[in-house]
């Protein structure tokens, strides 16, 4: 199939829908990268970010047995099959496999919570969520310690927290 623009060899292939029509657009490398911004990657550099995160993928020094075997109960999908494709199930998989995704995870985005952009309705939930998140892992820690008057204090913030929140 040749460019729509150049005539060249297309390697590009657009399909629209819009309004119940479809349109498509067949384009060369060179006219899609100009035309759209396109960006063509041949193959992954060596020092890039991918590289270690198949090396931890791989590397079955820190995966114990358990983890090796471990298959999520709700999709049923195993480690293996997270090691092969890349991917995972289910939400549930990220608990399931969380020993062996966690450093992943943490040397993808340097962090294990996502601290990506809210939208602005969203904004003030949010902040009340992260805020009955901490108070509440607070709260577990004061228990813990037998530090049960500052737990009755988180628990009364927590308690306002959510009452506010629902208003």
């Amino acid at each position: 199939m040749e460019c729509e623009i150049c005539k060249a060899k297309a390697i590009v292939h657009i399909i629209r829908m819009e309004n119940g029509v479809k349109q498509e657009m067949h384009l060369c490398e060179k006219c899609a990268k100009e035309k759209f911004g396109f960006i063509f990657k041949g193959k992954i550099p060596s020092n890039s970010m991918m590289k270690g995160i198949i090396e931890l993928i791989n590397d079955d020094a820190g995966t114990s047995k358990a983890l090796k075997e471990m298959i999520c109960p709700k999709c049923g999908m195993s480690f293996h099959e997270f090691k092969e494709t890349g991917r995972m199930g289910c939400p549930a998989c990220y608990e399931c496999f969380n020993e062996r995704v966690l450093p992943i995870i943490n040397r993808m985005h340097r962090n294990d919570v996502h601290i990506g952009k809210i939208p602005k309705r969203y904004e003030e939930k949010h902040s009340v969520e992260i805020k009955l998140d901490q108070y509440k892992a607070k709260m577990d820690e004061a228990v813990k310690n037998e530090n049960f008057e500052r737990a009755a204090e988180l628990r009364d913030e927590i308690k306002n927290l959510e009452n506010n929140a629902g208003e």
